[in-house]
């Protein structure tokens, strides 16, 4: 499980003196590439989306599909959302409320998110948040890990194997 200090945040929180420009600057890239994988994914844009991720990178939805943390490269994890998201008629995910942490080249990022998956006329929609660990690389901050961290579930869960299904035919 991923650790945010929440006495850090709080230090922070509405006190712009606490935060200089380097801070600031990074505190937006650091939203910009968080907020981008739901954009990305939403809008099936696979090779910008596999960019944000380092090489390899470690994976935990297991509060909502229970299973093992993966440990994949970021191809690897294109393929399983690609296996996936085209199969929907329509994809939002929404992130929002990003309490961010940088220590050096690494950072943490907690953020809700709420995610609706359309077929037809059905809809599956989970809520949550999730705990980002990114790292500085030459290129940019990039995600090495994300943790999802189911707080609700609405509709029809079986859309997720329809849509598998149709990416598969």
């Amino acid at each position: 499980m991923f650790i945010l200090s929440s006495t850090a945040i709080a230090t922070e929180i509405g006190n712009p003196d606490a935060i200089g420009d380097t801070q600031f600057k990074n505190r937006l890239a650091i939203t910009d590439v968080v907020n981008s994988v739901g954009t990305l994914a939403d809008l099936r844009q696979w090779s910008q989306l596999q960019e944000l991720f380092t090489e390899e990178v470690t994976i935990d939805y297991t509060s909502l599909f229970e299973g093992e943390v993966q440990n994949i490269s970021s191809q690897q994890l294109m393929t399983q959302w690609q296996s996936l998201l085209p199969g929907f008629d329509a994809t939002q995910h929404l992130i929002t409320n990003h309490q961010i942490t940088v220590n050096g080249d690494k950072a943490t990022v907690l953020a809700y998110v709420r995610a609706t998956h359309k077929l037809g006329d059905e809809m599956w929609v989970v809520g949550g948040y999730y705990v980002d660990e990114l790292v500085r690389t030459d290129e940019g901050w990039k995600i090495k890990a994300i943790q999802y961290n189911a707080l609700y579930e609405e509709g029809d869960r079986s859309l997720l194997e329809q849509a598998a299904a149709r990416v598969a035919n």
